[in-house]
């Protein structure tokens, strides 16, 4: 078991910092000081600054030691610097910062730990930049600090952030809660190798942006300057509350998971997005969304998307960094902009993203949103519930948007249920009318469409589908198969003479090649001229009905045509 050094820094008694450097270096390194934060100096009530005192005590504190604040409440009016590995705990002690635009720890070693602490800022009405409960970091990304632990602290009442880390590599942060923050509840700049789990933040109100949870890098300099954050997993985080932005976010992150978290009342939920500046285009790669929960409590919709996965190009038909990753068995309830769309889940400038299993309730206004510039996608197996608009657009299952759109489109299923709205489920599926787009649509269950199944707004490079799923009749809707122009239901054939039959008479042939040589006095009995008006009555008829027969023909074949069933 460990020797433990108790320092009480008072006057009457305390080791002098000579003899614990001693007595550490006689033990060879198995001593563990354990420094508890009373005597003079510091007040516990809250009332006196006790920031020397408190920092007087952190630098003597031996490297790898334990530094303890009994239960109580320590005013700031400054930030404290641990500047040396160790480990700060404090279950029941509470830290105010007092002074605005000044955080409550920074953290400049490697080998820290901060456990069980509440950390209180001056304020939050406003943003205002330096107001961070705690702020590991390194001078450079090229000097990170490592071996970084934040665990079971409260954090509020900050006008920045709770946490917010920069060049850390080896971060976990656990069990915290974050709440009334300003701008980011836990914002990671250029870190690696994090862990941000089973932490609770709420009401983190900025705009226009706010964060829960983000993992991103500044956008200044180069990527040599300021790196992508990698290799993160960020789960069981319960967020509730980032009305203006997003509840979870990367910027550019490379090798990141985002697993088994509930996101409410967040503007978008997860968003796996780009970064740029000065011209450089970065897009996150490898981003894992797996087995999330994102609500949003509003009947109008939340403003935003359900999740957000883009690359940073903006601009359609323009190669870029594209994004690249999968959204993989997420619920997504009550997501989107009524006038405008965005939906369960929206995705633009990616490359073989893989979008598979998740459950879409009521969006708005459409389930699955295929953006722009999405290369070798696929979407399968998700189902689609309700989507729906409360003005006179469209509410659709999936909604091909724009141009540049190269995927398939497999075993999906949308599904009309009890939303009320002026329009719930339109149609299955939307086809935008800007080209080019190539989309493979098999097996899907399109048929709850109320007006339709497939809406085709025109001029499409090609999209095919196979309609063994497909209820056909419906006003507006379009069919085309082996790649011609999809084209509404063909108008109905008139049948005047109604009687049918599905067997074919047997045709007996009676050839008369001979000609007639008797004359009428050889007949016996001449024809008279009804007969012979009759005969051409006959004739005429059978010459018109011919031709009615040949039209009807031809007009079956130009539908076919049309509809690619025939050349």
């Amino acid at each position: 078991m460990a020797n433990r050094l108790v320092a009480v820094d008072d006057a009457d008694y305390r080791l002098p910092e000579p003899v614990i450097n001693a007595l550490t270096t006689t033990l060879g390194g198995t001593f563990v000081a354990s420094i508890i934060m009373v005597g003079a100096g510091i007040d516990t009530t809250g009332v006196a600054d006790s920031t020397t005192a408190i920092q007087n005590l952190l630098n003597a504190a031996p490297s790898g030691s334990t530094v303890h604040f009994p239960a109580g409440h320590y005013k700031l009016t400054d930030a404290l610097v641990a500047s040396k590995p160790l480990t700060i705990t404090g279950f029941g002690a509470r830290i105010t910062q007092s002074v605005g635009g000044k955080a409550g720890l920074e953290i400049t070693s490697s080998d820290v730990t901060v456990r069980g602490i509440r950390f209180t800022g001056a304020q939050f009405a406003s943003l205002v930049s330096g107001e961070r409960a705690i702020y590991p970091h390194g001078s450079t990304s090229a000097a990170p600090i490592e071996n970084v632990t934040i665990e079971q602290c409260v954090f509020d009442t900050w006008g920045q952030g709770a946490l917010w880390a920069q060049y850390c590599d080896d971060i976990q942060v656990t069990r915290c809660v974050a709440y009334d923050i300003r701008y980011a509840g836990l914002m990671f700049l250029s870190c690696t190798d994090g862990k941000v789990t089973k932490n609770k933040i709420s009401n983190v109100t900025a705009t226009p942006n706010a964060y829960g949870i983000a993992v991103s890098h500044l956008e200044v300099g180069t990527l040599a300057d300021n790196p992508r954050s990698t290799d993160f997993v960020i789960e069981g985080n319960a967020i509730d509350g980032v009305p203006f932005w997003e509840g979870i976010d990367t910027h550019s992150g490379e090798r990141i998971t985002i697993a088994n978290n509930t996101v409410r009342n967040a503007m978008i939920g997860i968003a796996a997005v780009g970064s740029g500046w000065g011209g450089n285009k970065y897009g996150p790669h490898d981003v894992q969304i797996v087995s999330n929960t994102i609500t949003h409590p509003s009947t109008s919709g939340s403003g935003g998307s359900g999740i957000l996965f883009a690359g940073e190009n903006t601009s359609t038909g323009v190669s870029a960094d594209a994004a690249t990753g999968s959204i993989i068995g997420n619920t997504v309830r009550g997501m989107g902009v009524d006038t405008f769309g965005l939906g369960g889940i929206r995705f633009n400038d990616t490359v073989g993203l893989v979008v598979t299993g998740n459950t879409i309730v009521e969006p708005t206004r459409e389930g699955i949103s295929i953006y722009h510039d999405n290369r070798g996608f696929v979407v399968t197996g998700n189902t689609i519930v309700d989507p729906w608009t409360s003005t006179a657009g469209r509410a659709v299952g999936v909604f091909v948007q724009s141009s540049h759109n190269y995927g398939v489109v497999i075993g999906n299923h949308v599904r009309r249920e009890s939303k009320t709205a002026t329009n719930v489920l339109n149609y299955g599926v939307e086809v935008t009318n800007v080209t080019p787009n190539t989309i493979t649509m098999l097996g899907n269950d399109w048929s709850a469409g109320v007006d339709g199944t497939i809406l085709d707004s025109g001029n499409i490079t090609a999209v095919s589908f196979d309609a063994s799923l497909v209820t056909v009749g419906k006003t507006g809707e379009k069919v085309g198969f082996w790649g011609v122009t999809p084209v509404v239901r063909p108008t109905a054939y008139t049948q005047t003479y109604s009687t049918a039959s599905k067997t074919h008479a047997a045709y007996t042939a009676n050839d008369k090649s001979a000609a007639f040589t008797a004359t009428p006095a050889a007949l016996g009995d001449a024809a008279t001229l009804a007969d012979l008006n009759a005969l051409r009555v006959a004739v005429e008829n059978l010459r018109l009905h011919h031709e009615s027969t040949a039209k009807v023909v031809n007009s079956v074949v130009d539908d076919l045509q049309a509809t690619g069933l025939v050349q």
